[in-house]
């Protein structure tokens, strides 16, 4: 009933403390699946069977949606169903032993190390355009810090010690971090200081040329604008950034529990899909390297 939902949304944003745009990802894959499988209106939650779930599920899979994306709308309709629970609000969950569809493992795009020397070129070039030496500064800051796009966006001036050569991160569910600042990155900042626009908002550390704030959309093109230049992956996001900080990290011998403090992961689990990367370098060294591969090469 569309009255649950309310009080489940109200939920999200006090209690879970939940961003916006969070809590309408859970309420969309939740409305969608009531309006797919219930057309003529929503039943009491204790009338959803999970043959319906499955049925919905099927729908989705044959709609050619990706196994993540379907995997993503069960978590939000199992999580609404544990808040009717616990709420006294349904008395049993038709999710219960509805399997998930596996995903294929997808590793983490990354640049070569060779490329990220390229990252920070434009920002030494008092010529070229302030929006350039902009993207150029942002590119090279997201690979020394490994921040998420939102925590770059939000970060505070307050919040940013270059004597200490640390910054404040305020990441997902509102957990804060602190990330050391790299020689280089602690000069990019003071770099920045330098051109930054008179008309700066203080509220935020980044900002645009013209003084405006930087937005979402806005960093994503910047980034992608000046990846661009230098590499021909499909992908070009702020986060390709984030994979390369930490799958650089882990080939030059961090600690996997380095690398999760470092990145804000809540799971090691969401850690571990890099090490694969560093152990498919392994992998090639070790083809290269031992006398017996040489041998069957031969």
């Amino acid at each position: 009933m569309r009255d649950f939902l309310e009080a489940y949304e109200k939920y999200l944003k006090t209690e879970k403390r939940y961003s916006s745009h969070t809590s309408q990802a859970y309420l969309q894959d939740i409305t969608q699946f009531f309006e797919a499988v219930y057309p003529e209106g929503w039943p009491h939650p204790d009338a959803v069977s999970p043959r319906s779930v499955r049925r919905w599920v099927m729908q989705l899979a044959a709609s050619g949606l990706e196994a993540s994306s379907v995997r993503r709308k069960l978590s939000s309709l199992r999580s609404y169903y544990k808040y009717l629970l616990r709420h006294g609000k349904a008395s049993h969950n038709p999710l219960h032993g509805i399997q998930a569809p596996k995903m294929a493992k997808k590793l983490p795009v990354f640049l070569d190390v060779s490329k990220t020397h390229l990252l920070g070129q434009a920002v030494e070039n008092s010529e070229a355009k302030p929006e350039i030496r902009l993207a150029a500064l942002l590119c090279e800051f997201l690979y020394h810090t490994g921040l998420r796009r939102s925590e770059l966006l939000h970060l505070k001036p307050e919040n940013v010690d270059l004597k200490q050569r640390q910054i404040k991160v305020l990441g997902k569910r509102h957990k804060e971090r602190l990330v050391p600042l790299t020689e280089k990155a602690t000069e990019l900042l003071k770099q920045y200081l330098r051109m930054r626009p008179e008309a700066w908002q203080d509220e935020v550390f980044f900002a645009l040329p013209d003084g405006k704030r930087l937005s979402e959309k806005k960093l994503y093109q910047l980034v992608k604008m000046h990846l661009s230049a230098f590499t021909t992956h499909e992908k070009r996001s702020p986060h390709i950034l984030r994979h390369t900080f930490a799958t650089h990290l882990l080939d030059e011998g961090a600690s996997i529990r380095a690398v999760q403090e470092l990145l804000g992961h809540a799971s090691l689990a969401a850690t571990q899909i890099y090490t694969h990367n560093s152990l498919e370098k392994l992998r090639q060294v070790h083809a290269k390297a031992h006398p017996r591969e040489k041998l069957h090469r031969l």
